[in-house]
């Protein structure tokens, strides 16, 4: 069986465009491309996909970073020391999204 992948796609496109808070993103936000210093942001590496994009792609960008070099527990430690909820139709459509460029 085939999947439509236009009828998959479409309606978590639709979800995750409202609301969008577009930065200067850097597709590449994983733990091992962050540098801290006494617990302070310094710097990023690897930034040359950079570009104008939702807030939220690097923050589930990160988040499956935190996943697999700490596990999923940790997520949710993420999410409070942010501030913010977890938005599961935008962190749903971002993973598709990178796994679909791998």
């Amino acid at each position: 069986m085939r999947i439509n992948t236009e009828l998959f796609i479409t309606p978590s496109l639709n979800n995750a465009i409202n609301n969008t808070i577009p930065i200067i993103n850097n597709p590449n936000l994983t733990l091992d491309n962050i540098y801290a210093l006494d617990n302070t942001f310094t710097g990023l590496n690897n930034v040359i996909e950079s570009g104008l994009s939702d807030i939220y792609y690097d923050i589930v960008t990160c988040e499956k970073s935190i996943e697999k070099y700490y596990g999923k527990e940790y997520v949710s430690v993420f999410y409070q020391k942010l501030g913010i909820e977890k938005d599961d139709n935008k962190s749903s459509y971002y993973s598709i999204l990178n796994e679909l460029k791998k």
